[in-house]
């Protein structure tokens, strides 16, 4: 709701339908991806038998909306920060592809619905069959999202001051 309320600024010389256009690209991919999660049994969208593959694909549409809004912008540093983004998400998404191969491979399966059944004992979760996987997966996944230690694509006088750093008192 927040977001819906807030300003709409769009740069002067920016592609307006380009620019409108990227943020619903990375919400609908963000939103797409709860269709084959299964919330309890009976509590799923729909049973994909490749869920694991889809979920993969559906969240690399962040990237897409990333270089879509530096583009539309029109700013040539916009561009580049856009790419730099990008090139980050990419980058962690290796990793974090990589990790969930482990359960595929174990569970033989792609179905999200079928891979949380073989976890029916607490002996049988993936997270004590592969303690190194989930590790991989818990820092690929904070990277991915930006939070700190890989906030890397704040801008950098805010990776030294603090981005608080006019209400400090310094200026």
């Amino acid at each position: 709701i927040k977001l819906i309320l807030k300003e709409d600024t769009t740069p002067e010389t920016a592609d307006k339908i380009g620019f409108l256009i990227a943020p619903i690209i990375v919400f609908v991919s963000a939103f797409m991806a709860y269709i084959c999660i299964p919330f309890g049994k009976g509590l799923i969208v729909k049973d994909l038998n490749i869920g694991i593959l889809y979920i993969l694909a559906i969240t690399t549409f962040t990237v897409i909306g990333l270089l879509t809004a530096g583009w539309c912008s029109n700013n040539k540093f916009s561009v580049l920060g856009g790419f730099r983004s990008a090139a980050q998400i990419i980058s962690y998404e290796v990793p974090l592809t990589l990790s969930i191969l482990g359960v595929v491979i174990l569970s033989q399966t792609l179905s999200m619905q079928s891979i949380v059944n073989s976890q029916k004992h607490i002996w049988e979760w993936y997270i004590f069959r592969q303690p190194v996987g989930f590790l991989i997966y818990i820092v690929a996944a904070i990277a991915e999202i930006n939070r700190v230690p890989f906030d890397i694509p704040e801008a950098e006088q805010e990776l030294v001051a603090g981005f608080n750093i006019e209400y400090s008192g310094i200026k």
